[in-house]
């Protein structure tokens, strides 16, 4: 599979535009939740872990009675072996959630929510299950991977952004090419992709949803979309809101087409 390189800087989009979405993710109960041990005295409530629109992604929601910290540890056993980041609760008795991603699919992983709260308790929920679905039709399970004769790799994963030979889709992999995480892109299927995927500071995704090269009139979707881990819309701006705008403000100057790349700035606006 051939992937492309895009690093084309096109066009500077108006924050202001980029419109908040409505979209939610669906959860579902899991009823194998346990009791929450008590830390130093403190009792905490059992948390809940639920389905999401991402068959790979779960909904981990855990009430902490105090501020303070929490994270989802996660594997195949009770041995877990991987480990979400960091959350910080700063307003207590308020149910508080974070997205556990990461998971090969249809699998079952085992979960367990560990807690440091600002008094100093620490505790652990009891062990959490949940069951991983199918990929879309058309991402294969694995990619073949080849070592290096020497050297050891990095760890982490790779994301992917395959605009050839197969659906639209952006795709995470371990370094062992097994995939661990899809977004597919559905909103059309006439000359579109989307790219260039890029994980911004807030946990979230930020991309181009329209056609990859010249010309650039095509009947396809035009976006730049922000969505989160579980593959929900958290604000997009299309390009003829772009235009819209830019006549407003009495700029001469008609855009064609997001390609290429985008990037966030510091100041929240993007180039």
């Amino acid at each position: 599979m051939r992937l492309k390189r895009l690093v084309v800087l096109l066009a500077a989009v108006f924050p202001a535009l980029f419109l908040s979405a409505t979209t939610s993710a669906q959860h579902v109960g899991d009823p194998n939740s346990h009791a929450m041990s008590r830390g130093h005295g403190v009792g905490l409530s059992p948390g809940t872990v639920s389905s999401t629109a991402n068959p790979q992604v779960a909904l981990y929601t855990l009430t902490l009675p105090l501020p303070g910290s929490w994270s989802v540890r996660f594997g195949l056993t009770t041995d877990y072996g991987r480990k979400t980041s960091i959350q910080t609760v700063d307003e207590p008795g308020r149910a508080a959630s974070m997205y556990v991603a990461g998971m090969l699919p249809n699998t079952t992983y085992h979960m367990q929510a560990i807690v440091t709260l600002k008094d100093g308790s620490v505790a652990t929920d009891g062990d959490q299950t949940f069951t991983t679905g199918s990929l879309p039709p058309g991402i294969p399970a694995r990619f073949p991977v080849t070592p290096g004769v020497t050297g050891t790799p990095q760890p982490g994963i790779e994301l992917l952004n395959p605009l050839l030979g197969m659906p639209p889709t952006a795709v995470a992999t371990d370094l062992q090419g097994n995939v661990i995480w899809t977004y597919p892109f559905s909103d059309g299927t006439n000359g579109d992709s989307l790219y260039p995927v890029k994980l911004m500071s807030n946990g979230n995704f930020i991309c181009f949803l329209a056609p990859t090269s010249y010309p650039f009139d095509l009947p396809v979707p035009n976006f730049l979309r922000e969505f989160d881990l579980a593959g929900n819309t958290v604000r997009e701006l299309s390009m003829a809101d772009l235009n819209a705008a830019l006549a407003a403000a009495n700029l001469a100057v008609t855009l064609a087409n997001f390609t290429h790349d985008v990037t966030p700035l510091p100041n929240g606006h993007f180039l």
